[in-house]
């Protein structure tokens, strides 16, 4: 079995945003990437043991404008397509009070071979 949220951030690495597990403590320096596990399970056994595990990962941008969410998310994108995740959907998140704080998610998912 894998830790799916250390798998993500060692693709998320190189990445020139602050990155934190699940929710920001504070949103006064921005941007901010978080993200969480959605999912984790094994897709494939092999001889009674787990052979392929398939994880799901939620990552949410935090960002003063529109358009550096955008941005962020074309590099998030890039850096974990480039590491064998699949984007599963990305969306605006509708604001819910007068901060100009936006906020965009993504959902990928890996399938990782485990021995």
């Amino acid at each position: 079995m894998l830790d799916i949220n250390q798998e993500l951030k060692k693709s998320l690495k190189n990445l020139e945003v602050k990155t934190v597990f699940q929710y920001p403590d504070s949103f006064v320096e921005l941007p901010i990437v978080s993200y969480y596990t959605v999912s984790d399970k094994i897709k494939m056994f092999v001889d009674n043991g787990a052979f392929i595990e398939e994880g799901y990962i939620n990552l949410d941008i935090w960002t003063k404008t529109p358009k550096e969410g955008f941005d962020i998310a074309q590099a998030v994108n890039s850096a974990l397509d480039n590491d064998g995740w699949i984007m599963q959907f990305m969306m605006d998140v509708k604001k819910e009070s007068d901060e100009n704080i936006y906020h965009r998610t993504m959902r990928f998912k890996k399938q990782f071979v485990i021995i």
